[in-house]
């Protein structure tokens, strides 16, 4: 390697263990173009729109086939308890993905990894916690269907959740 190329190296981030990555200016120029073209790619805006609706659709159409509405609101064997916990799991872990995510982000432009470490781990245990919950309150209504009845409901909240914010542009 030449003198010309040691002066044209750049350090670019350092790792989370302090090990430095460096790059050329030249592969440097090559990953923003490629970050810009993988951006701007109209085929990949297009099929993460059709995968968003398709699982907005998915979870419309399992609330509506199982009937999950009128279930909660009269069927008796649905746990209560259970039931509420995971609903305030729920709203806690979207409470703060859109503080955390969208609004520091988005909107005061801060790093919401430096501002609120404990965000994403945070509502992440929460969700999770959340889908157990929905599990044990409707187990004893539905049986065994529980399980992807919730899971495709709980990933079509995520969806339908991010796919809201983005269309208010936080």
């Amino acid at each position: 390697m030449g003198d010309e190329e040691k002066v044209r190296r750049r350090r670019v981030m350092v790792l989370d263990d302090n090990e430095e990555v460096t790059l050329t200016t030249n592969q440097i120029k090559r990953l923003k173009e490629a970050q810009a073209l993988q951006d701007n790619q109209p085929e990949s805006k297009i099929v993460s729109i059709l995968t968003n609706i398709f699982w907005i659709g998915v979870g419309i159409a399992v609330l509506l086939y199982f009937d999950v509405i009128n279930a909660v609101k009269y069927d008796t064997r649905i746990d209560w308890f259970s039931f509420q916990l995971a609903c305030a799991l729920l709203g806690f872990a979207s409470l703060v993905l859109v503080v955390a995510v969208f609004i520091i982000q988005k909107l005061l432009g801060r790093n919401y990894d430096v501002e609120l470490p404990w965000a994403v781990p945070t509502a992440t245990i929460s969700g999770l916690l959340s889908i157990v919950g929905f599990i044990f309150a409707f187990y004893p209504a539905y049986g065994i269907v529980t399980v992807p009845l919730v899971v495709v409901s709980s990933i079509s909240f995520i969806i339908t959740l991010a796919t809201v914010t983005s269309f208010f542009n936080i």
